[in-house]
């Protein structure tokens, strides 16, 4: 099996006190994966792909800082 990282953006606010489970949990737990909310849109809003755009360079950032 492969032992990947991954980081996983999402573009809903957590609530409070969120954490992930069963598997991510695990991911997270062993440092495998980092989950990121970037709410940048209002409830009205449509997920666009300027928005995806934003999230992968986000997700860029955070890699190249880790290396």
């Amino acid at each position: 099996m492969l032992k990947g990282k991954f980081i996983l953006i999402t573009p809903e606010k957590f609530p409070d006190r969120y954490k992930p489970t069963g598997h991510n949990f695990q991911l997270c737990e062993q440092g495998r994966l980092l989950i990121i909310s970037y709410p940048s849109l209002d409830s009205t809003t449509l997920l666009s792909r300027k928005h995806c755009i934003d999230m992968n360079h986000l997700a860029e950032r955070i890699v190249m800082m880790t290396q």
